[in-house]
């Protein structure tokens, strides 16, 4: 089990590296100055699909302690940007392109809940055929005993079971 300051810096060293990744791609790809924001897209799209695999396969495989913060907190979430976001659609609707701005919207909702959900199942799908079985679906809490009542969760710590981001609620 990691102590609060090493799980802090598997955070921040996930972070850090996560968010240059996502500066470099956003700004290797179109979209700036008002048009359709490409990068931010294909980052909070592929961040929702790691998270998903990731997660499944924390549920069944064991792991170092570090792994869950750097990967899905640190990593993942420097790698993805609710803030980016909503600061694209804002400029998609200030120049008055409302369909523009509120389909963004829409689809990045759309497509980072359909890759998420991908993930967690192509995850379960490899754990099937390991031998393993967690269920992970939409209403499944990712615990690590798959069951109501666990005590042990996913980052192998006790206590509720992690959010997405590796918090808890």
């Amino acid at each position: 089990m990691l102590g609060p300051a090493r799980e802090a810096g598997a955070v921040a060293a996930g972070g850090a590296l996560g968010a240059v990744l996502r500066w470099a791609v956003v700004g290797a790809l179109p979209g700036g100055d008002g048009g359709w924001p490409w990068g931010t897209l294909l980052v909070n799209v592929t961040g929702s699909l790691l998270i998903g695999l990731i997660v499944a396969r924390l549920l069944t495989t064991p792991a170092p302690t570090w792994v869950r913060p750097f990967a899905v907190t640190g990593l993942l979430g420097g790698w993805t940007t609710y803030s980016a976001l909503a600061l694209d659609a804002r400029g998609l609707l200030a120049e008055g392109d409302v369909l523009a701005g509120l389909g963004y919207l829409v689809a990045t909702t759309v497509l980072g809940l359909g890759a998420c959900l991908l993930g967690l199942r192509v995850g379960e799908a490899r754990d099937v055929s390991s031998g393993s079985r967690t269920s992970v679906g939409p209403s499944s809490k990712p615990t690590v005993g798959g069951g109501a009542g666990s005590e042990s969760t996913a980052d192998g710590r006790s206590g509720a079971p992690p959010t997405a981001d590796g918090g808890r609620p």
